[in-house]
């Protein structure tokens, strides 16, 4: 009897379809895309500077920040269970109380 591992479905691309990704990536995957989605979805033209859903969200008073607040959390959840370290997980979740209490 063999053992066989299964692995994620590798990306093709940077830019494959997000609602295929939530589908077939690894968790570390997910992580990424929804961090990028939130920081810098879209470069400015002419800069380096990107724009991501976070900054167009929070635009809305209290909805827009709650929902930031939670997609980021998330994130931190995500981090929990693939056991990053706890000095880590300290700092992320200190950039998440210290955006939730600037946005609000």
């Amino acid at each position: 009897m063999t053992t066989s591992t299964v692995r994620p479905t590798p990306l093709r691309s940077a830019t494959a379809d997000p609602f295929r990704l939530a589908e077939t990536a690894d968790p570390l995957s997910r992580s990424r895309l929804v961090a990028r989605v939130l920081d810098d979805l879209v470069t400015i033209p002419g800069t380096r500077i990107g724009v991501g859903l976070d900054s167009v969200i929070g635009l809305v008073p209290g909805i827009g920040d709650s929902a930031g607040m939670v997609l980021s959390t998330a994130i931190l959840v995500e981090a929990v269970r693939n056991r990053v370290p706890v000095s880590v997980l300290l700092r992320m979740a200190g950039n998440l109380m210290v955006d939730a209490a600037l946005g609000y």
